[in-house]
């Protein structure tokens, strides 16, 4: 409670996806509040939209992963199709709560010119004064030692992570949607 009150922080709820434990994680924000720390809900936004509505309440921020924009391709890079999820961000914006958006910068993946472009949109779509930032997250290679410690194959072993100028172009792109972007979480 002390480190609470002097760092100002507060309860992000991460995963996996905090979703997928809808009773608890509402449970568990209800008590957050009733002690008055702020939280926050950390999410790839696959959930139903009954879920994400019984906690908003409780919630003072979600960081909203995006993916992909393409439907079609986030169905071949996540098995699931991002309709739900767009949905679920365009619910949660419009009903005023905070959003920050996260994009993982997948070279080969989701960095594709006509992608950025479609993601911008998407995102220039969304804009209102509660849609915070977007926080780019260039790919990382640190999951590839946890893979093969478990025998699993490791299906991104040729991609390498994007570098710092391409970041920075992409931070330059995406902050014509006269969002604050950061680089990083």
């Amino acid at each position: 409670r002390i480190f609470f009150e002097q760092s100002g922080g507060g309860v992000t709820f991460s995963g996996g996806e905090p979703l997928m434990q809808h009773e608890f994680l509402l449970e568990a924000l209800k008590a957050c509040r009733e002690h008055g720390f702020n939280t926050a809900v950390d999410t790839a936004g696959y959930s139903s939209a009954e879920s994400f509505i019984s906690i908003m309440p409780f919630t003072d921020v979600f960081l909203f992963d995006l993916k992909h924009p393409d439907d079609a391709r986030h169905v071949e890079y996540t098995g699931v199709s991002n309709i739900r999820i767009i949905e679920n961000l365009r619910m949660i914006i419009d009903n005023g709560k905070n959003v920050m958006i996260r994009i993982p910068v997948i070279p080969g993946k989701n960095d594709d010119e006509a992608t950025l472009i479609e993601m911008r949109d998407l995102l220039m779509s969304l804009k209102r004064d509660n849609l915070l930032k977007i926080s780019l997250l260039p790919f990382h290679r640190i999951g590839m030692a946890k893979y093969n410690k478990f025998g699993l194959a490791y299906r991104m072993n040729d991609t390498m992570p994007p570098s710092t100028q391409r970041m920075n172009d992409l931070k330059h792109f995406f902050s014509e949607t006269g969002i604050k972007v950061r680089l990083g979480g």
